[in-house]
């Protein structure tokens, strides 16, 4: 009972950071396999850090923002995202540039390309 509530508690807590930090984040993109949600996430920054000796890659998660540097927040959006996909770990990989032109001046967008892990 305890770890539901928690749960529901740190569900609720990201989804108000979602809101407030709303204006940084353009949209978020899954390719790639789901499975049900994982209880816990190794955050990695290389594929030679993955300590299990087995593992599938289930696809990436795509995070465009408007941010110049990857920041804790968009760190935990990615871990959340990789947790509901049902993902063991999320290797955050490069942030790419490129120019978009809306209504008005205009805008760099950054994507963060993270991959996920299921282990086996």
């Amino acid at each position: 009972m305890g770890f539901r509530a928690s749960s529901v508690v740190y569900n609720i807590a990201i989804i108000l950071l979602f809101f407030l930090h709303s204006c940084a984040t353009v949209r978020l993109h899954h390719i790639g396999r789901m499975y049900p949600p994982s209880l816990s996430v190794d955050v990695l920054y290389a594929e030679k850090d993955v300590k299990a000796t087995r593992y599938e890659f289930m696809g990436e998660i795509l995070l465009e923002t408007t941010e110049p540097v990857i920041t804790p927040f968009m760190e935990q959006q990615l871990i959340y995202e990789a947790r509901l996909r049902g993902a063991n770990a999320v290797i955050l990989g490069e942030l790419d540039a490129r120019f978009a032109s809306p209504p008005g001046p205009e805008v760099t967008i950054r994507v963060i390309r993270a991959r996920l892990l299921r282990y086996l």
